[in-house]
């Protein structure tokens, strides 16, 4: 009965090959995938460059204000000697 039922389909002529392929999986693994060990590791490394980063930028910031205030200083210093330096003229 199941022959006289299907009998109207096309035969159809299937060829099997060996497979070679032992897992099929994405080409990038999933985030459950990935080690934990080695995610804490990179963020862990991720975080102490940007602390490394941070200390570098303010000694910068640090060592930019130093030499304005610096200028400022020798600023106000030339300008006190200079008053000074008129003023003990007139006297």
């Amino acid at each position: 009965m199941l022959k006289h039922q299907d009998s109207h389909l096309t035969q159809v002529e299937v060829n099997e090959m060996f497979s070679f392929v032992r897992h099929i999986a994405a080409k990038v693994p999933a985030n459950d995938a990935v080690p934990c060990r080695i995610v804490f590791l990179v963020k862990l490394l991720d975080i102490l460059l940007y602390v490394v980063l941070l200390h570098c930028l303010h000694g910068t910031v640090y060592s930019i204000l130093l030499h304005f205030i610096r200028h400022v200083c020798i600023l106000d210093h030339c300008l006190l000697v200079r008053h000074d330096a008129l003023q003990d003229t007139k006297v």
